[in-house]
C-alpha cells in the first residue's frame, strides 16, 4: 500500500467568498520565465497551508493499495493532522537514486536518510506505468527546456537549453500523482459522487501505447491525440491509461483540484457532497473561460521568449534538429534542445528528406510578436 498526504486547503476555503471569487478567477497558477503567477496568495499557496517539513498541517491522507503487478486497487481517504519528515527536492532524490542503482555509497544530502523509501517508491512508479501502458498509455519522454532571462526591458537577453534532468526522481513524482487521481475517481464512483474530471476520450491504435522518445515518432503520435478537457461526466484519458481521472493532487494551484478535494473533504465530514452535479456543471462554466485564459499564456509565453532567443542568436547560426513530417509543400523540424518545432518550403530540402532524418537548418525571418519564424536552409547533418 501507498500512503500520500495532500495538502488540504479545502478544509478552511470559504467557497463563494470575495477571495474565492478572485481565484476562481485566476483558475492555476502560471510558471514562467519572467516570475510565477500563483493561484493562491503566497502566504496562503507556499506556506500556511503547505506541508512544510516540521510543521503540523491538516493533510488529505490518500491510502492506495497496488498489485504485485502494478494494477490499482481499493483507497482509503482521511482527514489528518500531519507532520513531514522533510521536504525533498528532485536534484537530491536523484542523486540518491543514481547512487543506488550503481551500487555506490549514498550522497550526504537531505534525501539520503530516505533512500529506502525512494528505492520503493521508484520499484512501485515503474510498476505503475508498465500497467498503465498495457492499458494502452502513451507517454512522450521529452526533455523540457530552460529558458533564463538576464537584463531588463529592452535589454534582456534570453538564454534557452537543456538543464539537468532528475528523470527517476521527477517520474516517481508524475506516477504517485496520477494513482492518487485514478484512486481518488474510483473512490468517488464508488459513493456516486459528482466529480470534475479530466477527459481525453479517443480511440489510439493498439501499437501507440509506450514511451516515446524521438520527435518524429511523438509528432506521429500528437496528431492522433486530442487535448484533453474538464467534464463533470466521467469518460476515459487515453494518454493516462484510465478509464477515469479525477484531478486533485495539486489543491493549492489549480482550482478544479480545489473543487474536488472539496467534494471528499465534505462528503468525510457530512456524508454528503458539496456540489451536485448540477452545480459543478455550472462551476465549470465559470471556470473554464479563466482555465483557457491561462492555458494560452502558458503555452505562448515561453513559445514569445524561445523566438526572441533565435532572433538575438541571428539568422547566421546553425541549428541540430529531426524531420517530423513533410509534404510537397513544407517540411516540418523538431530542434530537441530548445523544444522547438520550425518549418520551411520543401525545395530547401533535398531528395532525401523524411521524417527521422537529422538536418542542420539555418533560421530567420523570426518576429516573435507576430509568433513568426521560418528555416532559411537545410542540409543533411553530418
Amino acid at each position: 500500500a501507498l500512503t500520500l498526504m495532500l495538502a488540504c486547503p479545502s478544509l478552511f476555503w470559504n467557497f463563494g467568498g470575495p477571495l474565492d471569487k478572485l481565484v476562481l478567477h485566476r483558475g492555476t497558477s502560471i510558471y514562467l520565465p519572467e516570475g510565477d503567477c500563483h493561484m493562491l496568495p503566497e502566504v496562503l499557496g507556499t506556506d500556511a497551508y503547505s506541508l512544510l517539513a516540521g510543521q503540523a498541517r491538516p493533510g488529505l491522507r490518500v491510502l492506495v493499495h497496488v498489485a504485485a503487478d502494478g494494477t490499482l486497487g481499493g483507497c482509503e481517504i482521511s482527514v489528518v493532522q500531519t507532520s513531514l519528515a522533510a521536504n525533498l527536492t528532485y536534484v537530491d532524490s536523484q542523486a540518491v537514486l543514481d547512487a543506488l542503482a550503481a551500487g555506490e555509497a549514498l550522497p550526504q544530502n537531505a534525501a539520503a536518510p530516505f533512500a529506502e523509501q525512494l528505492r520503493m517508491g521508484l520499484a512501485m512508479a515503474r510498476q505503475r506505468q508498465t500497467a498503465r501502458i498495457a492499458d494502452g498509455a502513451v507517454i512522450m519522454d521529452r526533455p523540457d527546456p530552460v529558458i533564463r532571462l538576464e537584463g531588463e526591458g529592452a535589454e534582456v537577453r534570453v538564454e534557452v537549453g537543456l538543464d539537468y534532468q532528475a528523470s527517476d526522481a521527477q517520474m516517481l513524482v508524475a506516477e504517485m500523482m496520477i494513482l492518487a487521481s485514478a484512486a481518488v475517481a474510483h473512490w468517488a464512483r464508488e459513493r456516486g459522487m459528482a466529480m470534475l474530471h479530466r477527459v481525453q476520450d479517443v480511440v489510439l491504435p493498439r501499437e501507440y501505447a509506450g514511451v516515446w522518445s524521438t520527435p518524429q515518432d511523438m509528432t506521429r503520435i500528437m496528431r492522433a491525440l486530442t487535448p484533453s478537457g474538464l467534464e463533470v461526466q466521467a469518460r476515459p484519458h487515453a494518454a493516462l491509461g484510465l478509464d477515469r481521472y479525477t484531478p486533485v493532487t495539486s489543491p493549492l494551484r489549480r482550482y478544479p483540484d480545489l473543487v474536488n478535494e472539496a467534494q471528499v473533504v465534505h462528503f468525510l465530514c457530512t456524508g454528503q457532497p458539496r456540489w451536485s452535479e448540477d452545480a459543478l456543471v455550472s462551476l465549470l462554466h465559470a471556470l473554464s473561460p479563466a482555465l483557457d485564459g491561462a492555458g494560452q499564456v502558458q503555452r505562448f509565453r515561453p513559445r514569445y521568449w524561445k523566438l526572441l532567443f533565435f532572433r538575438q542568436q541571428g539568422d547566421k547560426v546553425w541549428w541540430s534538429g529531426v524531420i517530423t513530417e513533410e509534404n510537397d509543400a513544407f517540411v516540418s523540424v523538431s530542434l530537441p534542445d530548445q523544444g522547438m518545432f520550425v518549418r520551411g518550403r520543401r525545395k530547401l530540402f533535398d531528395d532525401r528528406a523524411h521524417p527521422g532524418l537529422q538536418v542542420d537548418v539555418r533560421i530567420g525571418k523570426v518576429h516573435p510578436l507576430y509568433n513568426e519564424i521560418m528555416i532559411l536552409e537545410a542540409v543533411p547533418a553530418d
